[in-house]
């Protein structure tokens, strides 16, 4: 489709369905000059040319929000003049000096310049992308690797009995590879039109009195943070990064670098956390040899399992024993308000605005209650 293209009419255009491949609004004032509009509605600006070896191309200048219309044309009209008087190939040019351009290389440079600075679940990509990724596909081109290859990957974690892991793997490389293909490393991401393998389902898994007697006998570092995570109903992950720096009195404050919400969250300590806590000293509370120097949370998964295993238990996950504490605060009385402050959920709307009371005496009382009731459950008989 030929078009007189405007900011205006670049702007509000969207993909059309009619075209059988490409849709592509090719500029009346420069010809080979285009924008590329793809379904998922990203735009990019491209030229068309014939190359040397009289083989024709499309060659991606640059996403569209990264150069303005009067700046495509000029790099347009740069790249096609090229073309036209020493008979170059920008895309083979391209192409080349990216060569060395591997899977891996490009997990490198996702983890440090997208993940990283933007996701507070960059360790969790990390991991998934290290364990499942890198050791089958790390050292093949990136512009190689194909859908059918992306769907082996994730289907094969499917059925090793992890659906939900294969969904969370493909949403992590649809990230990545939609980064690549912003750094224009690749033209199209590999993981386009993939459907997740695993059938999503909301957990409601509660545990029994029964079985949290039975989580009090896990052992060892991993055992006393899933019982402080069911005694205080924080977040496994913030549980396992907590350090002593945060812990003052009887009080533990999440930074907000830290907290899921972005918001800086006080968790008031009952006797029953403080004594899960252990000792007062420096460093983190749970300290571990991994990279980051303190417990992981796959870790934490793991021992649930080799626990559930070994002590005959329906499997659950160490986020179910959040949910536990939240569901027996319900139970026992507590305010649904207080209860959302005490898990650290996030809020919305005009009341959040204006309600500034912090809930810190409520929040305590309501733990202390928590404490009673496990204590109760605790007791020998």
């Amino acid at each position: 489709m030929r078009v007189k293209l405007t900011k205006r009419y670049c702007d509000s255009v969207t993909y059309d369905k009619t075209p059988p491949t490409l849709d592509v609004r090719w500029d009346d004032d420069v010809h080979g000059f285009g924008l590329r509009v793809y379904p998922s509605g990203r735009k990019s600006w491209v030229i068309y040319y014939r190359s040397a070896g009289a083989r024709q191309r499309l060659y991606s200048l640059a996403p569209y929000a990264r150069a303005t219309l009067e700046e495509a044309r000029r790099l347009a009209r740069g790249e096609l003049g090229r073309v036209a008087q020493v008979r170059a190939d920008p895309a083979a040019e391209r192409h080349a000096a990216r060569e060395g351009d591997t899977v891996e290389e490009l997990v490198e440079v996702y983890l440090r310049d997208h993940a990283r600075p933007r996701k507070r679940t960059w360790k969790e990509d990390e991991r998934q992308l290290r364990k499942d990724l890198v050791p089958l596909l790390g050292s093949r081109k990136v512009s190689e690797v194909t859908r059918s290859d992306v769907r082996a990957l994730v289907e094969s974690v499917a059925r090793r009995g992890s659906p939900i892991a294969a969904n969370r793997l493909l949403a992590v490389l649809r990230t990545m590879f939609g980064f690549a293909v912003d750094r224009e490393m690749i033209e199209h991401s590999p993981t386009e039109r993939l459907k997740p393998p695993g059938r999503e389902r909301r957990r409601e898994r509660v545990l029994t009195e029964q079985e949290i007697r039975t989580v009090w006998t896990f052992p060892g570092e991993t055992g006393r943070a899933l019982r402080l995570t069911l005694a205080t109903g924080q977040r496994p992950g913030e549980v396992c990064g907590a350090s002593w720096g945060e812990v003052e009195g009887s009080w533990w404050t999440i930074p907000q670098g830290r907290a899921k919400t972005g918001r800086g969250h006080r968790v008031p300590l009952s006797g029953l956390a403080e004594g899960l806590l252990g000792p007062r000293r420096r460093g983190w509370v749970f300290p571990a040899p991994t990279r980051e120097g303190h417990l992981s949370l796959w870790t934490l998964d793991h021992a649930v399992t080799d626990g559930c295993k070994e002590l005959g238990l329906a499997h659950f996950t160490p986020h179910d024993l959040r949910r536990t504490c939240g569901t027996g605060l319900g139970s026992l009385g507590v305010p649904p308000i207080v209860i959302s402050r005490i898990l650290g959920h996030s809020e919305g709307g005009t009341t959040s605005i204006y309600n500034r009371h912090t809930y810190d005496s409520e929040k305590r009382d309501a733990l202390l209650l928590w404490e009673r009731h496990l204590g109760g459950l605790l007791l020998p008989g």
